[in-house]
Order: structure tokens, then C-alpha cells, then sequence
């Protein structure tokens, strides 16, 4: 039910009880506001008592009201313009230190991402890619970075693996459309969410081939259309999603892939570090 929420809400509003009306008449028109409000803060602006603001958390699908708030949050982010981001994060952030507020929000989205992060999935993850026949990346537009890095250290060590983000739509397609049951499709996107990406996820399902994507909500439209969904919670911070997450949730993936191919590996590093050594690429500080 919670997939389509405000719909729901607003369809169903005339069999709801008084006190429910109450709180979906304000979710319906200030679900921007009730997303960063606390079920006590909910509860006042509507006249309605907290235990009942919690229960209707629950009756709507939700493990709690915490779980509500994380939805409306993800709807209000993934609907807002860069500008409208921004101008939240700076109404968000107040008079305060903006080092120390964007510092703690990544932190936070840090700390939430461990604690959150199902290891069977991680592992599940891992050994997908390991097995993969070709590894496929994509991320776009915000998340472009993301697959760059990934799909330039994953590429040091292994032949397989191919980097389908472009600015092109048709290209995309035309870049992985042998696609197989042996492949694997490593997706990553964020609030605003990609088409793009969702359309290179539904082409790689229909083809059987396995989908690892790393983003930043259970109410992510990835998930669906995901064997193995990482969740890197990401902190709004001015005009864009945090990076920090993401980046996080990478580097444990590579340092794991690095640990599962150990002997490989290494074996391909040594070669790499020999060819950089004979070709002068680094500055010696010595």
C-alpha cells in the first residue's frame, strides 16, 4: 500500500475514521512539511494524539511512523527540484555550521547504512559479480561518478567489466544488448531517479541477467527490478544527493570482490604496478 500512498490516501479518504482523516488530509497537503516532523510534531499540527499518529504509521504498512516519515522524505526528494533541494537544505541547516551540519548528516547516513545493510544481500552481491561473465555498469546524470569509479577500479583487475553509462538513450541499448543469464548489471541511482536506469534494468531482467543495484531507499524504484539491492542512505545536502554514502557502500564491495579473488588480484596488481613503474607514472616523492 505504501508504494502509492497519497493516492491511496486520497481514494480511500471518505471510508477513513475521523482521527484518519485528520492526518491524511495534512499528509496529502503538506506531505513536503510532515516528512521531516516527528510523530509528536505530526500529532500536534493535527490535533491528533501521538499514539494514534503511530498507529496510523502501521495501518498504512509501515513498520512504524519512522518507516512513514523515510517515505515521505524519499517522495518529497525524488519530486523536488534542484532549486526547491536546495532551498530545503539551507531552510534545514539554519544559522548552523554548514561543515559541521553536512559532516553530521553524512555521518548519520553512515551509521544508518551499517546498521541497516542486510550481510546476505552484500555477500549475495559479491558473489554475483565474481561469477559474472561481463559486468555491466551504469550510473547517470548525479550517480555518473559513482559507476566511473566503480567500473574504473573493478576494470584494473578484471577484463569483463563494461562501463554502459552515456549520454546517449539509444546507446545504452546498443552497448549491452547481448546481455545474458551469465551477466551481470551493476545500477546505480538516486533521488532523482534515472529512467534511463530503470529502462537498463527492466532490458537486463527480461534477458534473466542478474541485477545488483546500489541506491538509497527500500521505496527506491530499483528495488523491484533488483536480485541484490545495497541500501547507501544518502543525506540531501545542497543541490544534490551525498556522496559519501555510496562511496562507502563501493568501496566495501571492491574490498570484498578483492578478498573473494584474492590470488587474481594480486597477481593483476603486480603486473599493473610493474607497468607503472616502466612507463614512469607516478611522481616519486623520494
Amino acid at each position: 500500500m505504501y508504494q502509492d500512498l497519497l493516492v491511496t490516501l486520497q481514494n480511500s479518504f471518505d471510508s477513513l475514521s475521523k482521527s484518519q482523516k485528520a492526518i491524511a488530509s495534512y499528509l496529502i497537503n503538506n506531505y513536503d512539511k510532515a516528512a521531516y516532523m516527528t510523530a509528536s510534531k505530526l500529532a500536534q499540527e493535527t490535533g491528533i494524539s501521538e499514539s494514534t499518529v503511530v498507529r496510523f504509521a502501521t495501518e498504512m504498512g509501515f513498520d512504524g511512523y519512522p518507516a512513514l516519515a523515510s517515505y515521505l522524505q524519499v517522495t518529497v526528494y525524488s519530486r523536488m527540484t534542484a532549486a526547491q533541494r536546495l532551498r530545503l537544505t539551507n531552510h534545514l541547516i539554519g544559522e548552523g555550521d554548514v561543515l559541521e551540519k553536512i559532516l553530521a548528516a553524512d555521518i548519520e547516513s553512515l551509521n544508518n547504512t551499517l546498521a541497516n545493510m542486510d550481510r546476505k544481500v552484500f555477500a549475495g552481491a559479491v558473489d554475483a559479480i565474481c561469477s559474472a561473465k561481463t559486468i555491466f555498469v551504469i550510473g547517470v546524470r548525479n550517480a555518473a561518478p559513482l559507476a566511473s569509479g566503480f567500473s574504473y577500479s573493478m576494470g584494473q583487475v578484471f577484463d569483463n567489466v563494461r562501463n554502459i553509462s552515456t549520454t546517449n538513450n539509444d546507446e545504452v541499448f546498443e552497448k549491452f544488448v547481448r546481455i545474458r543469464e551469465n551477466d551481470v548489471l551493476v545500477a546505480f541511482s538516486f533521488p532523482r531517479y534515472s529512467k534511463r536506469v530503470i529502462r537498463t534494468l527492466d532490458f537486463a531482467k527480461k534477458h534473466k541477467a542478474t541485477v545488483v543495484s546500489i541506491t538509497d531507499s527500500l521505496y527506491s524504484p530499483l528495488v523491484p527490478l533488483s536480485d541484490f539491492c545495497l541500501m547507501a542512505n544518502s543525506s540531501m545536502s545542497s543541490m544534490c544527493s551525498s556522496l559519501v554514502t555510496p562511496m562507502y557502500v563501493i568501496n566495501a564491495l571492491l574490498t570484498a570482490i578483492g578478498k573473494k579473488q584474492e590470488t587474481m588480484v594480486l597477481e593483476k596488481l603486480e603486473e599493473l604496478e610493474a607497468l607503472w613503474k616502466s612507463n614512469s607514472v607516478y611522481e616519486s616523492i623520494t
